[in-house]
C-alpha cells in the first residue's frame, strides 16, 4: 500500500485537512516502511531507544533519510 497512488492521494488528503499529521512506522532498522513513507512525506522525526539504538546506526539513518531529500524535524530519546 505504501507505494500505492491511493497513500499518495491518502497523505495529500490528511496533508489539505490537518496541520500536523504523525505516521508512525515500524523501526528503520529492521523495515523499509520508515523510508518509503519518510520520502513521500518529506519529513522525520528520529526516535530512538536507550540502551538499544547504537549512534552508528542512528547516524547511518539520519544520513539516508538525508539523502532522500527527507528533513530530519526532531529527535526523541525514549526510555521505554
Amino acid at each position: 500500500m505504501l507505494c500505492s497512488e491511493e497513500f499518495v492521494a491518502l497523505t495529500a488528503n490528511f496533508n489539505r485537512d490537518f496541520g500536523i499529521v504523525i505516521y508512525d512506522t515500524p523501526s528503520a532498522l529492521e523495515y523499509a516502511d520508515a523510508y518509503v513513507v519518510a520520502s513521500r512525506i518529506g519529513a522525520a522525526v528520529i526516535v530512538a531507544r536507550k540502551n538499544s539504538a547504537k549512534f552508528k546506526d542512528v547516524s547511518a539513518m539520519t544520513h539516508k533519510l538525508r539523502a532522500m531529500d527527507c528533513n530530519i524535524v526532531g529527535s526523541v530519546f525514549n526510555q521505554g
